[in-house]
């Protein structure tokens, strides 16, 4: 069970709670070896991102490892950083993202070769994505097309736009972890795309959490099949250099249609969940409850 679970609760005390929390968070990181993306603030580096490992925690700071680094540069003393993170789950648990906000407060080589960054312990640590409702496998045979685009406006022609991504069935290897990028899990509120880091450096390069994205895919059924439009928010990004691919999780945030002009037309979504692709989710999570307790 993860250590999250097994924070004490702290009601009266909602500092204590989330400190509590915060190291309950660091621990599972601290055990399962999670990497650490740090993002920094224009003007600290020309890195786009700087992957890290804990390498301990307590009291006041936390120390990060950073192997990609050869020496440990005075410059990033007191920068700002947001660190990003990704917890396994255990045992029917979904792996977890999270995110907090801190400073560097010192730099230094390690006795193994690394560099080391000490931070500041954060106030709390937050998830990064909250999808309010359940994901399922995303494969070829559910969703036989999706197309990823950077954000095309109000206005735009999608005809004329060239995806900067593509997940179809034609692309689909075998077996399917070797396709350049598929869809990895999708629901009602989000979808995670995995990406091999060959083709993030060709074409999403210095990718970012905030960025919007456009989506054209086609979900389907035995009963039905329904194309869907629309616009989604970069959550997360997390880079798995050992196994050569990139995670992308995306939360929606516009339904889309074309107009008479064959022109893209916006409407905001209240809550992330896209119209029309409940029904779906829930008949591929039904199928997926079938065949795993075996149902007859």
């Amino acid at each position: 069970m993860c250590a999250l679970w097994n924070a004490p609760k702290s009601r009266n005390d909602p500092d204590k709670r989330a400190s509590a929390l915060t190291a309950a968070i660091l621990r599972d990181a601290l055990d399962q070896r999670a990497k650490f993306r740090l993002v920094f603030g224009s003007g600290v580096t020309s890195m786009a991102e700087v992957a890290a490992t804990l390498a301990s925690f307590g009291g006041e700071s936390l120390t990060l490892e950073i192997s990609s680094m050869t020496k440990a540069s005075q410059a990033f003393v007191g920068a700002p950083v947001t660190c990003y993170l990704r917890l396994r789950g255990g045992v029917d648990e979904a792996e977890s993202f999270h995110q907090f906000a801190s400073h560097v407060t010192a730099a230094a080589m390690r006795s193994n070769g690394a560099v080391g960054f000490t931070l500041a312990m954060p106030a709390e640590i937050i998830p990064s994505q909250q999808r309010r409702s359940v994901r399922v496998p995303g494969n070829v045979e559910r969703l036989p097309m999706f197309l990823v685009w950077r954000e095309l406006p109000a206005g735009a022609d999608i005809t004329a736009a060239t995806p900067v991504l593509r997940c179809t069935a034609k692309d689909q290897p075998t077996p399917p972890a070797q396709a350049p990028a598929r869809v990895d899990n999708i629901s009602a509120c989000g979808v995670r795309l995995l990406v091999h880091n060959a083709l993030m450096s060709r074409q999403l390069p210095r990718q970012e959490a905030g960025e919007t994205f456009t989506f054209y895919f086609k979900a389907v059924t035995e009963e039905e099949s329904k194309g869907f439009l629309a616009q989604a928010v970069l959550r997360n990004v997390f880079s798995d250099p050992q196994d050569g691919v990139t995670a992308l999780g995306f939360e929606f945030a516009a339904e889309g249609r074309l107009n008479k002009e064959r022109k893209l037309v916006w409407t905001p979504l209240a809550n992330n969940e896209l119209p029309g692709l409940p029904p779906f989710v829930f008949k591929w999570n039904l199928l997926d409850f079938y065949r795993d307790k075996r149902v007859e």
